[in-house]
């Protein structure tokens, strides 16, 4: 009942917690296979700080080697390259992640992130449930 997402409103809060659950397995064998994040790195994320404007830690991040690695090992699991197992959790993931995104622009009454969000959902709910001309209308909806 849970993985069929038959409740999803009465699984909304384990749905989130199975999906970090998931993004640390993940994590934790990309750090398996790399054996170690370089030390440089490792300095560059600990370092930062709350008083530090929130882009230029964003630009930090971003800047790592061991981030640019992850993110590159993620797309090659997005691809298939590291099983199909693996590939349909991953997905699962980033489809609790959009859902999570949506939810929280409804809630906080955010239109650019309503629409944002909304433009990730449009081929998992519409295209899945059968429902082409609903697709089809709301991308003209998001895209003016």
């Amino acid at each position: 009942m849970f993985v069929g997402g038959k409740h999803f409103n009465r699984c909304k809060r384990l749905h989130p917690l199975l999906a970090n659950v998931l993004s640390h397995i993940h994590l934790k064998q990309f750090i398996d296979d790399l054996h170690a994040p370089p030390e440089e790195d490792l300095e560059i994320l600990l370092n930062l700080n709350k008083d530090q404007p929130e882009q230029d830690a964003i630009n930090k991040v971003f800047d790592c080697k061991f981030i640019q690695d992850y993110m590159d090992y993620k797309e090659k699991t997005r691809a298939g390259c590291h099983g199909a197992n693996a590939k349909f959790w991953l997905q699962y993931v980033d489809r609790v992640h959009d859902f999570m995104m949506f939810s929280r622009a409804c809630r906080m009454n955010d239109v650019s992130l309503f629409i944002y969000s909304l433009g990730n959902l449009i081929s998992m709910f519409f295209f899945a449930a059968g429902q082409p001309n609903y697709s089809r209308w709301m991308v003209r909806f998001v895209l003016d």
